[in-house]
């Protein structure tokens, strides 16, 4: 199956479990960054780097300046991913350690996402308990199945073609901005990192 074309890439920011009450303020940066910004709570949020790269900047190194601005603003420790759509910068930030950065290329995907377990691949519980007794125990195994046998295990041809897709890494969905009325107070890292986030972001000093 043919990988869906690589963009400019996603980044997925997730929240230690402790600080999953500062989501609004990991919002209000990554705002800074890029339009869209798509909240998923308790403790994660998921930004398109398109504007980012088109100015030169490059995925991880965004990455690297929104951990840094983050812990020296808010104190905020973060797991980052970066893949070239939602669902695997996502994973990425799941396999990421505290404080890193995990980048997985559109040439990857495939290799990535074998090994994870049928539950990640946006099914419900009693599915994944499903396909695991009928031995589809890792997104590996899905993906080497056609999409019709897993409709008796997801309900839908749509369902079955979607966990098929995702088992080859493969999310259509696009980042879609997570309406906020609440702007929290923006604290201040010191002028050297602050200066070098104006670099990234793009605003005027």
């Amino acid at each position: 199956m043919p990988a869906a074309a690589p963009g400019a890439g996603v980044l997925c920011c997730w929240l230690h479990p402790n600080l999953t009450g500062h989501l609004l303020e990991l919002a209000g940066l990554l705002a800074e960054l890029e339009d869209e910004v798509e909240l998923q709570p308790p403790g994660s949020a998921l930004v398109d780097l398109t504007r980012s790269v088109r100015a030169g900047h490059s995925p991880g190194a965004v990455a690297g300046m929104v951990n840094l601005v983050a812990r020296e603003r808010y104190g905020l420790a973060l797991r980052l991913g970066v893949g070239p759509n939602p669902f695997l910068a996502r994973l990425a930030a799941i396999d990421a350690h505290l404080g890193a950065v995990r980048k997985v290329a559109v040439e990857d995907a495939a290799g990535f996402i074998r090994g994870w377990d049928v539950s990640h691949l946006g099914i419900a519980r009693d599915q994944a308990e499903r396909m695991r007794a009928a031995g589809l125990r890792s997104a590996g195994d899905v993906a080497a199945v056609p999409p019709e046998t897993l409709r008796s295990y997801v309900g839908t041809d749509e369902r079955a073609h979607a966990v098929h897709l995702a088992a080859h890494g493969i999310d259509r969905r696009t980042v879609t901005g997570t309406p906020r009325s609440d702007r929290p107070v923006v604290r201040r890292a010191a002028p050297a990192v602050e200066a070098a986030w104006r670099l990234i972001t793009g605003a005027e000093s």
